[in-house]
């Protein structure tokens, strides 16, 4: 990734921060739903990784839950 406030190096379109490298990246969209869980991401609709991450664990299984787990621990780190 790139330092914060620089433009993102997968796509260029927005400021990298956590929520558009992990989440609202076009070119991230594409590995999730490409992911075992096949998550389609509208990215009009998130302003916070947290609550998005909310979202998505009430309606998943176990193993889906195992891989968000991992994801927010790797975003604690990475803040």
């Amino acid at each position: 990734t790139c330092a914060s406030g620089s433009s993102s190096p997968s796509c260029g379109l927005e400021e990298e921060i956590v929520l558009h490298a992990l989440v609202t990246c076009p070119e991230v969209q594409h590995i999730w739903f490409a992911s075992p869980m096949g998550l389609r991401v509208d990215s009009g609709n998130i302003s916070n990784l947290h609550l998005w991450l909310l979202s998505y664990v009430t309606q998943m299984g176990m193993e889906a839950k195992n891989m968000m787990f991992s994801l927010a621990l790797g975003n604690l780190v990475w803040s």
